[in-house]
């Protein structure tokens, strides 16, 4: 119990390599690549292009195939924070609805 209260997620996020298509509300003019690299049923972490300008509290879209039945999941977010590494451009993106448990596990299956 203790652990949990110390932990500020309360869903732990998965390792995944996922190609996603995302779109930035009120700034984006058409659907972008990017990768999500972890995953929880409360948000992800996506790497995107170095350039592209995210900044925290920006909504952004994402488009997202699952591995395995191929079906397309759209989800909404909020970016949270931001940070560079080489030519990417880290996110972390806090879901406005949480992911059911069926589609968490669609998306976490290789």
């Amino acid at each position: 119990m203790l652990k949990k209260m110390f932990n500020r997620r309360f869903y732990q996020r998965e390792k995944v390599e996922l190609i996603a298509r995302y779109f930035i509300e009120d700034q984006s003019v058409k659907y972008m690549g990017c990768t999500v690299v972890n995953l929880s049923r409360n948000g992800a972490g996506a790497l995107f292009p170095r350039q592209e300008k995210l900044e925290a509290g920006a909504v952004v879209f994402f488009d997202i195939i699952a591995p395995v039945t191929f079906q397309q999941l759209r989800l909404k977010g909020e970016i949270k924070r931001t940070q560079k590494h080489g030519n990417v451009l880290y996110a972390g993106i806090q879901f406005i609805e949480a992911l059911s448990e069926e589609a968490f596990s669609m998306l976490c299956k290789a």
